[in-house]
């Protein structure tokens, strides 16, 4: 959604502006990274560390996250495009999340 509202914009501006070269579309790219780009890291990073626990790890978080009081934090915190938001929610009102992943073997 993030993105489609940036390239509306830029579609806007161009239209309005009668300029469809690539200077005057480029704002879309600047926009959206401005915008995203650091979610886009930070997702980057979590992917990557919980691709590499143990599945007796993974198995204990899961079960955390299953939680009825987990599962409300989610869905009253989670965004699709800043999923960052839901993790750090999480861990800071699931202490045992950080500190399995942390900790455990």
């Amino acid at each position: 959604m993030v993105s489609a509202k940036h390239a509306s914009n830029a579609i806007t501006g161009a239209l309005e502006r009668e300029d469809f070269s690539e200077n005057a579309l480029s704002d879309y790219q600047k926009d959206w990274k401005r915008e995203l780009g650091m979610e886009l890291w930070i997702d980057g990073i979590v992917h990557r560390f919980f691709g590499g626990i143990s599945d007796r790890k993974f198995n204990s978080i899961y079960d955390d996250l299953s939680t009825e009081s987990s599962i409300d934090l989610i869905n009253k915190t989670g965004d699709i495009d800043f999923p960052s938001r839901v993790v750090f929610s999480l861990f800071l009102r699931k202490p045992s999340i950080p500190a399995k992943l942390l900790f455990m073997r």
